[in-house]
């Protein structure tokens, strides 16, 4: 059931959503197209107009519909620490980083100065000081744990520390390291005035360290896993941003009670996790790149690819969690076989393909109406065969990602196994396709990216660095799991029609 939006929220459509007619809303994650009711286009008119949302329950619930589908974009009332009722605290897990623990620090004390913190030192070798910084309120509490748990342990340490008393409303998790800027916390906790709310996460953007090498300091500015990109988005599987990471968290502490905090026996993912719970919950997360903070690069190149292994080998452990969430990529099935029709040649069989798709989709979306209502319908059948074409196209992206990020091994088997049956033809557009999957993706990189002054071949080396360090996590943890799970697709489609079809 959608909960509706409260009075005094601000709405602006998602970006890539379009508006063919008033009455029709196409885009979202996954895409979709929501028919608008006259006054719910009336409505709607309003809000792009500047107009906040109102006290009628009809038209909270149609916000709340328009943002959870992912076609619109909530802009909350101002955060004032002064005035609010709203309790927050900050948490630090840190382990042998007594420098970018004091970083840390530095920054809070001098963004936040008003909220309290706690340092929870993970059973490091030399215990972490914590003193406080000028323009600080109070020095941080400190907790000590006594055998080193991992981040997640670190982290409920400091949730079940809190008395009744000074229990906050909302726990901010931040990493040792990170660096917060001005006005970040309160564009997060802003969110909060949402009930539906359970967690909001700023955009971390990469900062290069004294010791990172040039090249990782380069890729990480547009390439780190922390960074979700520019542009607001809800959290969830299977969407745009499925998940945000801890290394900066804001969490509704009542959240953390109903679900137990943060899963202790996951090394890495505990983040993936909690928020994917958060979602089955009911609870709304949001991405908030008006907020921002910065993450140090990995200082060594083997630690980046450490770090990207490590990712890939929490795949498994999830994937015993949350089942198909984890898939390495959500496609069509009938852009599955494009694809695979364009990597043998058989372009004719593809195009005949495709064509069929668009048909398909646009006639499985529309229906007869009467005379008054045949042009939207005219108009609703040319988009659903527009979705499915451009569908079939884009997805070459996630499925060259899978190819590079999971399915290496089995697609090179199958090439192998095709190959003494296949043509001449057939060859060369399997040879250009597997080129093509492996060394586009960074070449398209480097081209948007080129004014870093990093040339084609290493930023192609990193990339596939990048994946292939990952995949091979991927791979360790489903034999260490001994189960498939995460290396399984999950299929489906563009919805044409949703619960918020018709939201007033």
């Amino acid at each position: 059931m959608t909960d509706p939006l409260p009075t005094g929220f601000w709405l602006s459509l998602a970006p890539g959503v379009r508006r063919p007619l008033p009455t029709m809303l196409i885009g979202g994650s996954p895409t979709r197209v929501m028919r608008l009711s006259v006054r719910g286009s009336g409505v709607l008119d309003r809000w792009l107009d500047g107009d906040p949302v109102g006290i009628d329950r009809g038209e909270q619930l149609m916000a709340g519909r328009l943002i959870d589908a992912g076609v619109a974009d909530p802009g909350p009332p101002p955060f004032d620490a002064r005035t609010t009722a709203l309790r927050c605290s900050i948490v630090i897990p840190v382990r042998d980083d007594p420098a970018g623990l004091e970083t840390t620090l530095r920054s809070i004390a001098e963004t936040t100065p008003w909220a309290p913190v706690v340092v929870v030192d993970d059973g490091s070798e030399a215990e972490a000081g914590a003193e406080s910084e000028a323009g600080a309120e109070a020095a941080p509490r400190v907790l000590r744990r006594l055998v080193p748990g991992g981040p997640a342990a670190a982290r409920n340490t400091a949730w079940h520390s809190y008395a009744d008393a000074d229990r906050p409303d909302v726990v901010v998790f931040v990493d040792a390291g990170v660096v917060t800027t001005p006005g970040w916390i309160e564009v997060i906790l802003a969110h909060f005035a949402d009930p539906a709310v359970g967690a909001v996460a700023p955009r971390v953007r990469a900062r290069g360290g004294q010791r990172s090498p040039k090249s990782i300091t380069h890729y990480e500015r547009h390439r780190s896993p922390l960074d979700m990109g520019p542009d607001p988005a809800p959290v969830r599987p299977a969407s745009r941003v499925s998940y945000v990471p801890t290394a900066a968290l804001a969490l509704r502490t009542a959240v953390l009670d109903e679900l137990g905090g943060f899963d202790e026996t996951l090394r890495f993912g505990e983040d993936v996790d909690l928020v994917w719970r958060v979602c089955k919950a009911g609870r709304r997360v949001r991405y908030e790149p008006a907020a921002t903070v910065t993450h140090p690069d990995r200082e060594t190149r083997p630690a980046w690819l450490r770090q990207r292994y490590s990712y890939g080998r929490s795949a498994a452990p999830l994937a015993s969690r949350h089942g198909s969430a984890v898939a390495p990529i959500a496609v069509s099935g009938w852009s599955l076989g494009f694809w695979w029709l364009v990597s043998l040649g058989r372009l004719r069989a593809a195009s005949a393909l495709a064509a069929f798709t668009s048909v398909a989709l646009a006639a499985k979306g529309t229906r007869w109406r009467p005379p008054a209502k045949q042009s939207r319908e005219r108009v609703l059948a040319v988009e659903l065969a527009r979705l499915a074409l451009v569908g079939n196209l884009r997805s070459a992206a996630p499925i060259a990602s899978a190819l590079r990020r999971a399915w290496t091994p089995p697609a090179a088997v199958l090439l192998a196994a095709c190959w003494p049956g296949m043509r001449p033809r057939g060859r060369r557009f399997a040879s250009l396709f597997a080129t093509a999957v492996v060394m586009a993706p960074g070449l398209s990189d480097w081209w948007r990216h080129r004014q870093d002054g990093m040339g084609p071949l290493r930023w192609c080396s990193m990339r596939i660095a990048d994946d292939f360090a990952y995949q091979a996590g991927v791979w360790a943890g489903s034999f260490e799991s001994r189960s498939a799970a995460a290396l399984a697709p999950r299929f489906g489609t563009a919805n044409v029609t949703s619960s918020a079809a018709r939201p007033v």
